[in-house]
């Protein structure tokens, strides 16, 4: 992508954060990232609200284990969704992992998976 007020060029990339944050200084020179709040460092910019996200708004009720949709591992939403389910001894299974949010969305909308997403909020 070509600026063209400055006919520099801009190199945008994306990825998961753990990831893109330990190359900052060295192959990035500004990582936009989600991170909990006490992990120090960077700027705070606003916040996302993050949803449990499944077919009809509802968690199955058997007892197997909840199928999620999820990014791949080291991703701080997969960590915070799979915590959370720990928290309340509500069994978990991965049915998919994908760095594509249009995948997990996808198998979310096919009733095959939850996931935890963050809300796109309107102006």
């Amino acid at each position: 992508m070509t600026n063209k007020a400055t006919n520099k060029f801009v190199d945008i990339q994306t990825g998961m954060t753990l990831r893109m944050r330990h190359e900052l200084g060295d192959r990035f020179d500004i990582v936009v990232a989600a991170q909990p709040l006490d992990s120090g460092g960077g700027e705070v910019l606003p916040q996302e609200r993050l949803v449990w996200l499944s077919k009809d708004g509802r968690a199955p009720r058997d007892e197997g284990p909840l199928p999620l949709a999820v990014y791949p591992d080291g991703c701080l939403y997969r960590r915070w969704a799979t915590d959370a389910l720990d928290r309340i001894n509500r069994p978990w299974r991965i049915a998919i992992a994908s760095p594509s949010r249009s995948a997990i969305l996808a198998a979310v909308a096919e009733g095959c998976s939850a996931s935890l997403q963050y809300c796109l909020r309107s102006k």
